[in-house]
C-alpha cells in the first residue's frame, strides 16, 4: 500500500471505517449521481424534439402520465380579455389597480392582491349585477 501523506482512516477486520471516523465527505456520495443526472439531462435537451415525439408514438400512455405531473391539479380560472372591456370597464380596472397598489405601497397587501385584481370581472369585483334581474310578480 502506498503512503501518499493523506490521511486514511483505520479500518476493522472486516473492512469497515473504525469507530471514531467520521466518514464520507460531505456531498461524495452525490457526485456521480449528479455527473450521471447531468449527461442526462443534456442528452435529453439536445434530442428535445425527437425524445419527445417518439415518447408520444410509441409510448403514448407513459406520455400522457407524464403531461398530467406537470399540469396544475386544480383548474385556474380563465383570465379576463381586456381586449374586449368596454371604456367604463377599464377605468374600473385601472383604479382599482391604483388602490391595490397604494396598498401595496404602504405594506397593507402583497402583490398577489395586485394579481387578484387584474384577474377578477369588474362588474363582480364593482358588485354591479353581471345579469339582467329577473322581476317577480305576485298574484293578487
Amino acid at each position: 500500500m502506498m503512503d501518499d501523506g493523506a490521511f486514511t482512516p483505520p479500518r476493522d477486520a472486516g473492512g469497515r471505517f473504525g469507530k471514531g471516523n467520521p466518514g464520507r465527505r460531505r456531498g461524495s456520495r452525490n457526485r456521480l449521481t449528479n455527473r450521471l443526472a447531468q449527461g442526462l439531462l443534456d442528452d435529453f435537451s439536445s434530442n428535445e424534439a425527437e425524445n419527445l415525439e417518439r415518447l408520444r408514438r410509441w409510448y403514448f400512455p407513459q406520455y400522457v402520465q407524464l403531461m398530467a405531473r406537470f399540469l396544475p391539479r386544480e383548474p385556474r380560472e380563465a383570465r379576463p380579455d381586456f381586449g374586449d372591456y368596454s371604456a367604463e370597464e377599464r377605468a374600473k380596472v385601472a383604479a382599482a389597480v391604483r388602490e391595490t397598489l397604494e396598498l401595496v405601497e404602504r405594506g397593507e397587501a402583497g402583490l398577489d392582491a395586485l394579481m387578484g385584481v387584474l384577474e377578477s370581472d369588474p362588474a363582480i369585483a364593482s358588485g354591479e349585477p353581471t345579469a339582467e334581474p329577473v322581476e317577480i310578480y305576485r298574484t293578487p
